[in-house]
């Protein structure tokens, strides 16, 4: 019997990775590959048990060897042994950070079309998780998912973040300079988080995410 390595709740059940790398799923809905939507948790409040048993996420998931999961109530990060990110559920504000969301294309022009959508990309299912438009050889230590927005450390001590920032909840604007304030109010590629607050004392290196 597996052990479990990292768990999340998410709006629709339970995730968690086991120590071989599986992803796995409990809900208390139908189907458990759907994206996380608000609505699924109208099966858990009225009354109707959970599944027994845990169901292993396939499809794009399903070569995935992960390590890690994060969750919010509508959307999913899996980081993977490689240090790559994986990216599924809702995609409103561009919290997946595949390049697009479902306002269209953002930062850095067209990106490749993901779920067969084109430029717009409301939602993606467990089986069409995608992985996140990290910069060309970033490894993923740790990530943190928010309400509509996500973030991510790599092995070098850096951070990204990506989603809604209309709160300026990314770090990439500063609130004392309303010039910056009238920016982009959401990023859909993940962005370098930078300035004086991520300075520990020591090395300025970041080693844990929340959100």
């Amino acid at each position: 019997r597996g052990r479990y390595t990292s768990l999340a709740c998410s709006g629709n059940g339970l995730y968690a990775v086991t120590s071989s790398g599986a992803l796995l799923h409990w809900s208390s809905v139908a189907v458990p590959d759907a994206a996380p939507t608000r609505a699924c948790s109208t099966a858990a409040a009225s009354g109707t048990p959970a599944p027994p048993s845990p169901v292993r996420l396939g499809g794009a998931l399903a070569a995935v060897s992960a390590t890690a999961v994060a969750a919010s109530e509508s959307h999913v990060l899996v980081t993977a042994k490689d240090g790559a990110l994986f990216a599924f559920g809702a995609n409103e504000r561009g919290q997946l950070g595949i390049g697009i969301g479902s306002e269209g294309s953002q930062e850095g022009g067209t990106s490749d079309s993901v779920g067969g959508s084109g430029g717009c990309v409301e939602k993606l299912a467990a089986e069409e998780a995608a992985r996140v438009a990290l910069p060309a050889g970033a490894r993923v230590v740790g990530a943190a998912c928010g309400h509509g927005h996500s973030v991510a450390v790599l092995d070098d001590g850096s951070a990204f973040a990506w989603g809604d920032d209309r709160h300026l909840q990314l770090g990439l604007r500063d609130d004392s300079i309303k010039a910056l304030r009238r920016g982009a109010t959401h990023a859909s590629r993940p962005a370098a988080v930078s300035g004086p607050w991520l300075a520990d004392g020591r090395d300025g290196r970041v080693r844990a995410v929340a959100a």
